[in-house]
């Protein structure tokens, strides 16, 4: 029986990600320094603005992963036919939104601060 180890999980995210994992991994940093920035720093007067704007692009980037997903996957709707197939298509794009919204409110936050 073989274990779950590092190695395996790094070869099994270059396998699938293929040269994409370095951007990605890049990516995630950022974010990650990006939020430690946003709650070290005094959170900005109007919390609401931030969390809404968040909001509507998760919401915008759910919508247009559920309508691009099959073509993106060379699928067309006539291929989805089977309840699992619609499914799976709403948790992608539920998880793609959350996502985008995630990573935005940092970035919302720090620009929504206010200057001294």
């Amino acid at each position: 029986m073989s274990g779950l180890s590092i190695g395996t999980v790094y070869f099994s995210a270059l396998e699938f990600f293929g040269v994409w994992l370095y951007l990605l991994v890049a990516l995630a940093a950022g974010w990650v320094i990006l939020a430690i920035l946003a709650l070290r720093a005094a959170p900005p007067a109007d919390r609401g603005k931030p969390r809404f704007i968040a909001l509507l692009a998760g919401i915008a980037a759910a919508l247009l992963t559920a309508l691009l997903l099959p073509l993106w996957t060379d699928a067309s709707f006539r291929h989805i036919a089977v309840l699992a197939d619609y499914v799976a298509l709403i948790g992608g794009a539920v998880g793609i939104g959350t996502a985008v919204g995630v990573a935005l409110l940092p970035v919302l936050w720090l620009a929504g601060r206010t200057r001294s």
